[in-house]
């Protein structure tokens, strides 16, 4: 059967019609704004995202942090020995599958694209309130575990959240697979019919903003990559180039999409896993090994030991007289909570379908674990070796990514022996970690935007995965062209505020869900608010 056979629905499942529209009106006003101005769009972007952190950006820090504790509390609680589907449940695919699919539907390009780019960036410019000596040994060691931090278990956690909330919900309590369904225990059966397609609605919003974030670094990095190897740099800066990359992908994705989990899906995901450990093992042998494993465990311990007061870090340090929060902590954990919360739901819906008789301990330590392993690994390598290049051998790495991101990693591998083809192994790399953490978003989308998905027939139609894959495409080139990598971070980060109040209703879900509550809040409340009308209603008439 070939790879991009399409995957069959064996029933009719209509559009959601309040599910579908609202968000697709939403994003077509952003990319019609986008598309003629430019740079009114992007000003608007910054005076939003300003006005967000200002208000949230505590906030967004310290739940991110909760997050975190709850799930390994659940994770140790009798809770945890529950098994998603019930005791007689068996899984869909092979561990091996699984592990591949989760790790790479949620990494996707972000250490592909970071993995040089952001432990250069933190080692060379650490935030002032701390008082670390730039470009200094510290601040080496720092900056490896600044990027450990941004990408361990944090960020998956915020996944993991929405994750086992609708699993739970939708195989264990018989709700619909959509998002709305994390919220059962808070709403009941009444509310998720009332308000149950607001909250589907917003969040397919928010994971289009997530989406053209990723999109828009992967057109970047691999734009840059074909400059590089090409030896003709302008190409890196050139809308064609950018226009024929982003088509080039939707495509890709689109397809592997349209066939399927089963097929196209899994099938990208394994070799995803098989080119990362062709360019770490390649890396590791041609690397400065010494420095990489001597870094790399005293950043992990630096990171283990620090978790709680890094997670609660807001900065606070003296600007002329006044006590404000550093500038940095804007620029780089809340802002990845934020593209990390903007993913969340749809991520976790598309967990919760791969995850089917698992056990709740199982579905947590692989969701939360396993990825933030290979970020560590990821990040000792790739970042432990450009600071060892840029330190010792005084390659000047981190003055070239301070004027473009995108082109830290070529800039990287460039010192290395053929350089060429690892070159053309990274690029193979950002693009098919991208397009299988695109195909997984579109089919979580089309899920979304429609209904009547079963266990035994969950694939959602075709058309809609196609529609929603050139959809979140056109975003991120929309994005690109408001002036790259920063428009997209401000994109990701704005859509993810509102889920951020999603999360919280979502974590009282598990808690409901953990303790076998009865009723829904819902419905508690409105008994409450009934009977203390009927004892005044008893009062005044006596």
């Amino acid at each position: 059967m070939s790879l991009f056979t399409k995957a069959t629905s064996k029933a009719h499942k209509p559009m959601r019609k309040g599910v579908f529209f609202v968000p697709f009106t939403l994003l077509l006003v952003t990319l019609i704004f986008g598309a003629v101005d430019s740079e009114g769009f992007s000003n608007v972007l910054d005076n939003l995202l300003n006005f967000c952190f200002q208000h949230f950006g505590w906030l967004i820090n310290f739940s991110s942090f909760l997050w975190v504790v709850l799930l390994i509390g659940l994770m140790f609680s009798k809770w945890g020995k529950v098994k998603l589907g019930g005791k007689d449940a068996k899984p869909t695919m092979s561990t091996f599958h699984w592990c591949a699919i989760t790790l790479t539907s949620g990494m996707a390009i972000g250490i592909a694209f970071w993995g040089v780019a952001e432990p250069l960036l933190h080692y060379s410019n650490p935030p002032a309130a701390l008082g670390i000596e730039p470009s200094s040994a510290e601040s080496a060691v720092w900056g490896l575990k600044t990027a450990m931090h941004h990408w361990g278990v944090t960020p998956y956690a915020i996944y993991l959240l929405f994750g086992l909330a609708i699993a739970y919900a939708v195989y264990n309590k018989n709700q619909p697979m959509a998002v709305s369904s994390c919220l059962y225990p808070v709403l009941g059966e009444k509310g998720l019919k009332r308000y149950g397609g607001i909250v589907d609605a917003l969040t397919l919003f928010a994971i289009a903003g997530g989406v053209a974030h990723s999109l828009g670094l992967g057109i970047l990095q691999l734009s840059n990559g074909i400059a590089y190897i090409s030896g003709i740099k302008s190409l890196a800066t050139n809308p064609i180039v950018w226009i024929s990359v982003a088509v080039a992908i939707i495509v890709a994705y689109t397809l592997t999409s349209y066939s399927g989990i089963e097929r196209g899906i899994t099938w990208m995901a394994d070799r995803n896993v098989d080119l990362y450990v062709v360019i770490l093992v390649f890396l590791v042998i041609v690397g400065p090994t010494y420095f990489i494993t001597n870094a790399g465990v005293e950043a992990l311990g630096m990171y283990i030991s620090d978790f709680v007061s890094y997670s609660t870090w807001m900065g606070i340090t003296d600007v002329g007289g006044n006590l404000v929060s550093d500038s940095w902590v804007a620029s780089w954990p809340i802002f990845y909570w934020g593209i990390f919360l903007a993913y969340g739901p749809v991520v976790g819906l598309f967990l919760a379908r791969i995850g089917y008789g698992r056990t709740i301990k199982q579905f947590i330590l692989v969701n939360l674990f396993m990825p933030t392993i290979v970020s560590i690994i990821w990040f000792s390598i790739f970042g432990g070796s450009a600071i060892f290049l840029d330190y010792v051998q005084n390659v000047p790495l981190a003055e070239a990514v301070q004027a473009d991101y995108s082109v830290a990693v070529y800039a990287f591998l460039e010192q290395f022996p053929l350089s060429k083809i690892s070159m053309i192994v990274m690029m193979l790399v950002a693009a098919v970690s991208f397009i299988t953490l695109a195909n997984s978003m579109s089919t979580a989308v089309a899920t979304l935007s429609t209904s009547g998905h079963t266990i035994d027939d969950p694939e959602p139609p075709a058309k809609y995965k196609i529609f929603w894959a050139i959809i979140m495409g056109g975003c991120a080139i929309v994005g690109v062209f408001a002036g790259g990598v920063q428009p997209l971070k401000i994109m990701g980060t704005l859509a993810g505020i509102p889920i951020m109040f999603l999360a919280f209703f979502c974590a009282l879900s598990l808690i409901l869900f953990a303790i076998d509550s009865k009723t829904d809040i819902l419905s508690k409340i409105k008994e409450i608010f009934a009977e203390k009308k009927e004892k005044k209603k008893n009062k005044s008439t006596v």
